[in-house]
């Protein structure tokens, strides 16, 4: 399947260069930690436990396990999914429309919104690119 070029830009929309570099940085270790990550790829710490707060409310990535302080994250299927289209590969239809969903939410300005108000934004982006429709006008409010 060819990827169209409003898509394929759709997680640039979503992420920023700090982000994709965390997300790459968990993808080749298997797991990450903000102890690690943030020495290993130079970056101030606050602001990779920023981007990888930002990643979790994004579904991107997930916590492992949490021992002490210290919380392993991964990437989930749809963060997996991320890295494979930075890769050019194709992805599942279901995960491109969860992108696309997402980039619109956060090109509305909703990116700060908790990780369930986040969620719900996205599912209902989600059903009205399934359905090929937009949202009312009291929907978005709802959101907002």
């Amino acid at each position: 399947m060819k990827e169209d070029k409003g898509f394929s830009q759709a997680y640039k929309w979503i992420l920023s260069k700090k982000q994709i570099q965390l997300l790459n940085y968990i993808a080749e270790n298997g797991t990450a930690i903000l102890e690690r990550a943030y020495l290993d790829l130079e970056i101030p710490k606050p602001t990779a436990g920023y981007h990888l707060q930002r990643l979790e409310n994004y579904g991107l990535i997930e916590a492992v396990s949490q021992r002490g302080r210290v919380k392993p994250v991964r990437l989930t299927e749809l963060g997996q999914s991320i890295v494979r289209l930075l890769e050019g590969e194709t992805i599942p239809d279901k995960d491109r429309v969860k992108i696309s969903a997402m980039a619109l939410v956060v090109s509305l300005g909703l990116a700060m919104l908790t990780k369930e108000e986040l969620g719900k934004a996205v599912q209902l982006f989600e059903r009205y690119i399934e359905e090929g429709k937009k949202p009312s006008k009291k929907e978005l409010g709802m959101i907002v």
